[in-house]
């Protein structure tokens, strides 16, 4: 406790009047002094309180991100897109864009040209026997595999005497295969190759064939 400063005088009644009254003021400046204290620790504590409420809030709000263990690395896909996307413990943070360069296709295979009247297949059916058999790799994934792929066997016997009719001959096999597989569930419908013949000018023509799914040779 301080000290209390004493009024000194040349007249003692005076001197010991004002002592007196010095000595009755120092409750009061003690009650000044500490209302003041308390106004000050008043101010402290409301900072306080500002500074861990607005710490509250952040932490309200990141706790409310993380509802989820993976909350905050969460994959936003726009609607309509044809791609998915999902996040895991290991998704680097931060904001990732995709960028479709090409979009997948149906794989096209068309055969050499012939000329409509010409005799050439003619010739490779009736050499060295008149049927041949090939196969067709169809794509047709699976949830265990999406790369699986199912061999169609075709087999194709022309009766025609040109390559335009035997390049029908030869579609028409290849639609009857296609289609025996889909009955059989080797394959899906959806899944079967799609062949024609292209007449590019009216005695020339090519065999086509398309697959059924895009993105797969």
């Amino acid at each position: 406790m301080s000290k209390v400063p004493l009024y000194l005088s040349n007249d003692p009644y005076e001197s010991l009047i004002s002592n007196m009254m010095i000595i009755e003021r120092q409750p009061q400046l003690q009650m000044k002094a500490d209302k003041a204290e308390q106004e000050r620790m008043k101010g402290v504590m409301s900072d306080f309180k500002s500074k861990l409420s607005a710490l509250h809030t952040q932490l309200k709000e990141f706790t409310e991100a993380l509802t989820s263990p993976f909350g905050a690395r969460a994959a936003i896909v726009p609607e309509g897109a044809s791609f998915a996307a999902s996040a895991d413990a290991k998704a680097a943070p931060g904001s990732h864009r995709l960028e479709v360069q090409r979009l997948a296709a149906a794989d096209t295979r068309v055969s050499n040209q012939f000329v409509g009247s010409g005799g050439a297949l003619r010739a490779y059916f009736d050499n060295p026997a008149n049927e041949r058999t090939f196969t067709l790799s169809v794509a047709h994934p699976t949830a265990g595999d999406p790369r699986n792929r199912v061999d169609v066997s075709v087999t194709v016997d022309p009766t025609g005497a040109d390559d335009a009719a035997i390049l029908k001959e030869v579609a028409s096999a290849v639609q009857t295969a296609m289609s025996d597989a889909v009955a059989a569930g080797t394959i899906t419908a959806k899944e079967a190759v799609q062949v024609s013949v292209i007449n590019e000018t009216a005695d020339t023509a090519r065999l086509s064939i398309r697959s059924g799914q895009t993105g797969y040779t």
